[in-house]
């Protein structure tokens, strides 16, 4: 045990002397050594075997695996706090238990011993602050996902149900790809997808970045205009979109050299009135586009 960073650099004798007084533990493999959410009174000096620290019951992310000389239970001990971790044994291991009032002695005999545990202590908030960052990119990485689709990488229906309700003083251009399921029955659903992801990036490129362009399913698109910038027309905007996507040659299959697919888009558009609800917004722009639909298709109607 002196190897162990706990009793670097302190006296063989006091090492001894209070070990002595120290309580030994046998764990089974699998066993629960330090459960989360509860209160211990005393650390866990590792004599043998293997520890794991793991943020789920299950076990299913680890944190870090313990070895003979490392300790469990510190910064709960130091900081009067619930455990946040649980501790699991791997194998069959042993352990000393070090109680509060021990841990409090040996700090008062042995200056050495404070900075040690200290130590510790230091560089396993600090491991923890590490996995908490990660935690959070990881997390913001998934709402990412959760709210893009997929194929086109817009934004999604999810996050249009998620901020809907704040929008105030916007347009509403909804865009639907005409005679759609005739490209998916005659060319296959891959050149369906080739067409949608052409749409979709024409879409972005003939947007301000602050509106927001999303693809609700199928060939179905909504683009929300910024109106309080001032420097944009939902009219305009949707025509100009109207010719970019009339123009469009899309290749199948990525191959230059063959038959390339033409396609045209409706689109419905609507401006917001004083005190209208997004959803009632979103039927007149849906009324417009099928407006657009039954007088021809590839054109654009204002609700």
């Amino acid at each position: 045990m002196e190897q162990s960073p706990l009793f670097q650099d302190i006296d063989r004798y006091l090492i001894n002397l209070w070990l002595s007084s120290c309580t030994e533990h046998s764990f089974e493999a699998g066993q629960v050594v330090i459960e989360a959410g509860t209160r211990t009174n005393e650390i866990f000096l590792l004599l043998s075997g293997e520890l794991r620290v793991h943020v789920e019951a299950d076990g299913a992310e680890s944190l870090r695996t313990l070895e003979p000389g490392e300790i469990a239970g510190e910064v709960s001990i130091l900081t009067g706090s619930t455990t946040s971790a649980w501790v699991t044994a791997t194998q069959p291991s042993r352990a000393l238990g070090i109680s509060r009032e021990e841990l409090t002695q040996w700090v008062q005999q042995s200056h050495q011993f404070s900075l040690n545990l200290l130590q510790i202590a230091n560089h396993r908030l600090h491991s923890s602050n590490l996995h908490a960052r990660h935690q959070h990119r990881e997390k913001r990485k998934l709402q990412a996902i959760a709210m893009t689709d997929g194929l086109t990488g817009l934004l999604n229906r999810h996050w249009l149900s998620l901020n809907a309700q704040r929008f105030q003083g916007v347009s509403v251009l909804a865009l639907d790809l005409d005679h759609f399921k005739s490209i998916n029955d005659r060319f296959g659903h891959g050149a369906g997808d080739q067409v949608l992801q052409a749409v979709a990036e024409q879409l972005r490129q003939g947007t301000r970045p602050h509106d927001a362009v999303m693809r609700l399913g199928g060939e179905e698109f909504v683009i929300v205009v910024d109106m309080s910038r001032g420097d944009g027309d939902p009219l305009q905007l949707a025509e100009r979109l109207r010719v970019a996507i009339e123009e469009l040659h899309i290749p199948l299959c990525g191959d230059e050299g063959a038959d390339q697919l033409r396609v045209t888009i409706s689109i419905g558009v609507a401006t917001q009135a004083r005190q209208e609800s997004w959803e009632q917004l979103l039927e007149r722009a849906d009324q417009a586009l099928y407006s657009a639909k039954n007088k021809g298709r590839n054109q654009v109607q204002l609700a």
